[in-house]
């Protein structure tokens, strides 16, 4: 399935055409078309955070989870989840974007695909490198052609994943008021509806750091709108512990933010903040990528001068 395998957009000596770039597209569309909102998937599961076009990254957690062996071939050994945020920042958003969509039509079922907050809507970021400017430059008068097409692919990528029938797999954090079957009944078109705050929520939210977590509680209220973002929530641990309590979860991992420098952040035991850009825009933070088990959960890390 599909014309573009990864090894094809992991090899330096790759020419993708823009012709072969809008056929491999259309297939893309056509595939996460048929995918629900809500994924489901076991086994040892790899689960990478934000890449931002660091697809250095993408290819360093991947060997570092023994996800795959080798990227000779475009089977995957053990399971993926891609949190989503493949785009922008970094310098290389088309292949960061393209791997793992290729990586999942390869692999149905085995690797998930999911939106990050920067793929709904894919814009352009002023002189900043982003996947608008990256396809103008490579495909100039082909080039809205080829990004309409990447904004449709986008809306069709699955919101969420429950790996292991236990840990709940989200871009920014949980909805506001759906659940597992909500989500499992919710269409790719109401997911991408803006005025949708539940679907708003999973995109956008952020946990609350201990100083919001007390005015949360001294407001009697275990979320609050998501001031420094301008959507979704600020979700304290009575919030995140009901909602995972309600749907027979026991954790959530998410990426979104790059809060520390040394790798994952826990939250309450509830939750994991995920992301696998290291050095993120010169910060000097280490990549990551959790390692989902049902005999339980860990971590491989790196730095930028340590990538594979």
């Amino acid at each position: 399935m599909g014309i573009l395998s990864f090894a094809d957009i992991v090899s330096p000596t790759s020419q993708i055409t823009s012709g072969v770039l809008m056929t491999f597209l259309t297939e893309a569309r056509a595939f996460f078309h048929s995918q629900p909102v809500l994924m489901e998937i076991s086994g040892e599961v790899s689960v990478l955070g934000d890449t931002h076009g660091q697809f250095q990254d993408t290819k360093t957690a991947i060997l570092k989870t023994g996800a795959m062996a080798s990227f000779d071939s475009p089977e995957a050994i053990k399971p993926i989840v891609f949190l989503g945020d493949y785009v922008d920042r970094g310098p290389d958003s088309l292949r960061t974007f393209l791997g793992p969509l290729a990586l999942a039509m390869h692999n149905p079922g085995k690797v998930v695909a999911l939106a990050g907050n920067h793929e709904r809507p894919i814009y352009p970021y002023s002189n900043k490198a982003c996947l608008v400017s990256e396809v103008a430059k490579l495909f100039g008068p082909h080039s809205q052609d080829l990004l309409q097409m990447f904004r449709d692919v986008a809306n069709e990528l699955p919101a969420c994943a429950v790996v292991n029938k236990s840990t709940f797999c989200v871009h920014g954090g949980p909805p506001l008021q759906w659940g597992l079957d909500d989500l499992a009944r919710a269409t790719k078109t109401t997911m991408t509806d803006d005025s949708n705050k539940e679907a708003v929520s999973m995109l956008w939210s952020d946990p609350a750091t201990p100083m919001q977590e007390e005015i949360l509680a001294a407001n009697n209220v275990s979320a609050a709108f998501n001031s420094p973002r301008g959507a979704g929530i600020l979700f304290g641990k009575a919030f995140l512990a009901d909602f995972l309590q309600a749907n027979g979860l026991s954790h959530m991992l998410r990426g979104h933010q790059c809060i520390s420098l040394d790798g994952p952040v826990d939250h309450w035991g509830l939750a994991t903040t995920v992301f696998t850009a290291a050095d993120y825009g010169g910060s000097g933070s280490m990549g990551g990528v959790a390692i989902e088990r049902e005999e339980g959960r860990r971590f491989e890390t790196w730095r930028a001068g340590d990538r594979l």
